[in-house]
């Protein structure tokens, strides 16, 4: 039986496919550019909706619940050959970009400290909120704070790397029950491995359909990290003790537990049998895009 030949392409056969590949490739970059240029167009419009009697716009276009839905979706929908890496990396500037048009976006980064362990939070601050976003460095979570408070930054940035800490745990300063306390509304990276850094703020907090809660426990004694969470096990709460600090712990609960009358607070002050109003709010986030492993399909 005779064998197949398959043709073989000539030099002018391959360049003229590589001209109709690269003239395709020109057509979906236009296409693109289009669809941005209309969708800046619905932003606009949308900022538009938004403005103030006095012809100013507000502050706080930062909607950390919204774009996390919409960074999963696209993550479910994504397909390869094409990296869901670069697909994240384009949205997220894209909407710093685009939520920079509806406010500018000013943000207090505790990215000045001496820890060795702790990742570059100036640049991962970056790369969230896209290259139109004012980055202020500062030494410490207490002027990030200040900046808060006096509205000189709309969210701060703080790390997620708690021992070593010299001026105390930040998130105690979150422990109040005061509107106007900065509590954590995300977790930085959004896709990553591990969590380093989180954003506070004073805007309120929202529910994104998949989220975790920090909470913070006042306890009567000083009890270790591994007594609370064998304590929260044997109640089948799904939490997790992050830092202690003297009779405080921090903890993170799976689920969004923001209100103030969550079925969750009781349920941990009766695991741990200490009156419910020794657990303060630190914030809650969406729970961030954990990337697959290269054995895992």
């Amino acid at each position: 039986m005779a064998t197949e030949t398959k043709p073989v392409e000539t030099d002018d056969q391959s360049a003229t496919m590589l001209d109709q590949i690269r003239v395709n490739i020109d057509t979906i970059d236009d296409q693109l550019h289009q669809l941005l240029m209309q969708r800046a167009e619905l932003v606009q419009k949308v900022a538009e909706t938004k403005r103030l009697p006095d012809g100013t716009l507000p502050k706080g276009a930062y909607r950390p619940a919204r774009e996390a839905r919409i960074i999963r979706r696209l993550h479910a929908r994504n397909k390869k050959p094409l990296p869901f890496e670069m697909v994240f990396n384009f949205w997220r500037q894209m909407i710093g970009a685009f939520t920079a048009m509806q406010s500018p976006l000013s943000v207090s980064v505790q990215a000045q400290a001496s820890q060795g362990d702790r990742r570059d939070l100036l640049g991962l601050t970056r790369e969230h909120f896209g290259a139109k976003a004012q980055l202020t460095p500062r030494e410490s979570f207490g002027l990030v704070a200040n900046d808060i408070q006096s509205e000189a930054a709309s969210v701060g940035v703080v790390s997620a790397q708690f021992e070593g800490e010299r001026e105390g745990a930040w998130w105690m300063a979150c422990m109040s029950k005061e509107a106007s306390t900065p509590r954590v509304i995300a977790a930085l990276p959004f896709c990553g491995t591990d969590i380093a850094g989180y954003c506070v703020s004073r805007a309120p907090l929202e529910p994104s359909g998949d989220d975790e809660t920090l909470l913070a426990i006042q306890l009567d004694t000083a009890t270790s990290r591994s007594g609370i969470a064998s304590a929260l096990s044997r109640a089948s709460i799904d939490a997790t003790p992050l830092h202690a600090s003297g009779d405080n712990v921090l903890i993170r609960v799976k689920g969004y537990h923001a209100d103030a009358d969550a079925p969750m607070l009781r349920a941990v002050a009766d695991a741990i049998k200490i009156p419910v109003g020794q657990i303060a709010l630190v914030g809650a986030y969406a729970t961030p895009i954990r990337p697959a492993k290269p054995n895992e399909t």
